[in-house]
């Protein structure tokens, strides 16, 4: 059964809040895409994740600018990802605290799934979507992500950022520039970092809170068969196109604890297997 991505209430709460400090109309808004207060009110509740993009464009259409997202960074890390950035504030590492990122960020939202690559002494961190995301959205997460790692370390973006990739509808690309770090566009919203920059401490480091919050904030494992939902299969099929991953390594990143049990899926999903798609694609 097909399994809609979620995310928490909190992000439209956060939209919402920006969307009236650029005096748009919060009430129409809400009637728009079906929001209730009660939804809004209580953070602890999920919502579609596709609800939330349809927020965004209802924004767009009612005046608001290019720049939305680019502003949209403040509320992103001061509200809707509070609890989790003080998570990420007390790790011992910037490579620690951006490997919590990765394992977190899914839970809060649920169709984005950071991840992690090295080559060539760097790392890149991609953003892959099991659903295309808005470029408001974007532009406020590599903007927040960009200024809270930094500040973690107390340098500037420029000195831990080599490069931004960005999708050509986003409109951060100017104040990525000002800030020092070159952007060049491409099909996913990706950051590359010297890879000795992972293991610089992080100044508000604190191993007892850290424990403690990790704890809270861990993402429980649920059974294989709800690990795989149709939009993993969704996010496998994007790797399968756009990398040269095993597919051993896919299925294992997707849930699957054995790659045939993936292919039966997949297959089961698609026609096809992983492999014939693959060379199909290619």
């Amino acid at each position: 059964m097909h399994q809609e991505p979620l995310v928490a209430s909190a992000w439209a709460s956060t939209i919402l809040n920006y969307a009236a400090q650029c005096q748009l109309p919060i009430d129409e808004l809400c009637a728009r895409v079906g929001l209730s207060a009660e939804v809004l009110h209580d953070h602890s509740q999920l919502i579609p994740a596709q609800q939330v993009l349809q927020l965004f464009d209802e924004c767009a259409a009612i005046g608001a600018s290019d720049q939305f997202g680019c502003g949209l960074r403040v509320g992103l890390s001061s509200t809707y990802l509070q609890g989790l950035n003080i998570l990420l504030d007390s790790a011992a590492t910037l490579g620690d605290s951006l490997q919590c990122l990765v394992e977190c960020l899914p839970s809060l939202m649920g169709h984005i799934q950071p991840e992690i690559t090295q080559q060539d002494g760097f790392s890149r961190v991609t953003f892959n979507a099991s659903l295309a995301p808005h470029a408001f959205g974007l532009d406020s997460c590599v903007l927040a992500l960009v200024r809270n790692m930094s500040r973690r370390v107390g340098l500037s973006p420029a000195e831990v950022f080599v490069e931004a990739q960005i999708t050509e509808q986003q409109h951060c690309g100017q104040l990525l520039h000002s800030w020092g770090i070159p952007y060049r566009h491409a099909s996913t919203l990706s950051l590359l970092l010297p890879s000795a920059v992972l293991a610089l401490p992080l100044q508000g480091a604190n191993e007892f809170l850290y424990q403690a919050l990790r704890a809270t904030h861990k993402p429980s494992r649920p059974p294989e068969a709800k690990r795989a939902p149709n939009q993993q299969l969704h996010l496998a099929r994007q790797w399968l196109r756009s990398s040269d991953q095993p597919i051993e390594s896919i299925a294992t990143r997707i849930g699957y604890s054995q790659a045939s049990n993936f292919i039966r899926a997949f297959r089961k999903q698609y026609g096809i297997t992983p492999k014939q798609f693959r060379q199909a694609e290619g």
